[in-house]
């Protein structure tokens, strides 16, 4: 049965785990040079998107997201 508390408790969980994600996510954007942001405009949005909408990229879709991130010099290794 939900109680309020166990609403209010998820509601805290929920906040603590998405501060989290931003965390990460601004550290993997603070990775990324300032030529190259400057150079892509729509590539925070596209790292956002990546990241954040993982539903929407199989297995393939991963691999040419990274692939274009590598021919950009944005990802030097693989």
């Amino acid at each position: 049965m939900l109680t309020v508390e166990k609403l209010l408790e998820a509601r805290q969980l929920i906040q603590v785990l998405q501060e989290k994600q931003d965390k990460v996510f601004s550290e993997l954007c603070d990775e990324v040079s300032k030529r190259h942001k400057a150079e892509y405009p729509d590539l925070g949005i596209m790292l956002e998107d990546f990241c954040y909408n993982h539903i929407y990229y199989p297995g393939k879709d991963i691999n040419k997201f990274i692939k274009d991130l590598h021919s950009k010099e944005i990802i030097l290794e693989m």
